[in-house]
């Protein structure tokens, strides 16, 4: 995927990513938040992600956003 140039979307179970979850506990999530009117009504979007998350427990691990 990374040598095409494609991007990725992983989703994981604590109990199947330790290290992934450890990171998670441990850091600080980057935050943004819209705010828009939808039919007169005002409607607030959140989202969360972490930058630089390890996705295996080696010096060598692929770090991910």
């Amino acid at each position: 995927m990374l040598e095409a140039g494609g991007d990725f979307l992983f989703t994981a179970k604590p109990t199947s990513n330790i290290t992934l979850t450890d990171f998670m506990i441990g850091a600080t999530p980057e935050e943004m938040s819209l705010t828009r009117k939808v039919k007169g009504k005002k409607r607030t979007w959140r989202y969360r992600w972490f930058v630089g998350t390890p996705l295996r427990d080696t010096k060598d691990a692929l770090t991910v956003n």
